[in-house]
């Protein structure tokens, strides 16, 4: 039987691979895109294809602000989401090395719109959410004996003890 413990990790470890990856693909597709959306967009008004599309007055305004980073900022973006999510997987495996790649990645991540937009694009939620993550990770790991290098899990499933005891008869 699983470590409760073990348990519980990899279930919010699967909640930041959703979000790492989701985020990761929305910054690519942003990216790749950002071109063709500056193009087709002038004053809340899209011109695509021929169709013209107006956006919601609520909606201009968030609209431009993506529209006027640049595309690098994008591109950026998803490199902090691939170590964020790389470091996802490494913590999968009880490796301390993921702990440092997710929460330096989350870090630089809170701090890129500060620096492309200036102060008042700070988000007090995701850093909320951010400190909340990466102290669940830390103490969960450290509780584990990931951080003193005793890695403390049981095996998985009694398939994996029996099969050992098996070979060790033979």
């Amino acid at each position: 039987m699983k470590d409760p413990r073990v348990k519980g990790l990899h279930f919010v470890l699967i909640l930041s691979i959703i979000g790492s990856g989701y985020m990761l693909l929305n910054s690519l597709v942003t990216a790749l895109s950002l071109p063709m959306m500056q193009q087709a967009y002038s004053d809340g008004v899209f011109n695509l294809y021929g169709s013209t599309i107006t956006l919601p007055d609520e909606l201009v305004v968030a609209f431009e602000m993506i529209l006027a980073a640049p595309q690098w900022y994008y591109f950026l973006s998803a490199i902090l989401y691939a170590v964020s999510l790389y470091g996802v997987i490494v913590m999968w495996h009880l490796r301390k090395t993921g702990f440092h790649a997710y929460t330096l990645a989350q870090l630089l991540l809170l701090l890129l719109p500060v620096l492309f937009f200036g102060k008042s694009h700070f988000n007090i939620g995701d850093l909320m959410l951010t400190i909340l993550f990466v102290a669940y990770y830390f103490f969960t790991l450290k509780n584990l004996g990931v951080f003193s290098g005793n890695v403390a899990v049981p095996a998985s499933s009694e398939e994996e003890s029996n099969s050992e005891s098996t070979d060790s008869e033979n």
